[in-house]
């Protein structure tokens, strides 16, 4: 039996994420675009920039990190669901003094519990279950 060798890490048999390729360059795209915002010296930017990083990072899940594939789903929708924040930002359409940004409080909330829960490997389904209902 011929073996063929895998086109990239999504595509083996040993995957636990069956993204199509397409996806997961959209989301490498908007990491290079994210970058000059992760250098920013306006902190409040930085942070968002630095979020969406995780975010996007997470739902491409190089490692194939189990929790992340459990979440991937939920990571996605968190995705799709911010978007317009991500396209403010990459729009500058943020004023940054002008008060509290909840939703990107709230991104920053999400990110944090992401990385905690694949650190502590704990309350998966409920947070799973929770960014699902945003």
């Amino acid at each position: 039996m011929e073996q063929v060798e895998p086109t990239n890490i999504f595509e083996t048999n040993n995957s636990i994420l069956p993204h199509s390729d397409d996806k997961i360059e959209q989301y490498k795209s908007l990491i290079q675009q994210l970058y000059p915002f992760t250098q920013s010296l306006v902190r409040s930017e930085k942070i968002a920039a630095l979020d969406f990083h995780i975010l996007l990072k997470s739902a491409i899940n190089e490692r194939n990190n189990q929790v992340l594939a459990y979440l991937n789903d939920a990571i996605e929708h968190l995705i799709k669901h911010f978007m317009r924040e991500l396209t403010d930002l990459f729009e500058k359409r943020i004023d940054w003094n002008s008060g509290p940004n909840v939703h990107y409080d709230l991104i920053n909330d999400l990110t944090c519990v992401i990385t905690q829960t694949v650190l502590h490997k704990q309350n998966q389904q409920e947070f799973r279950e929770f960014c699902l209902k945003i």
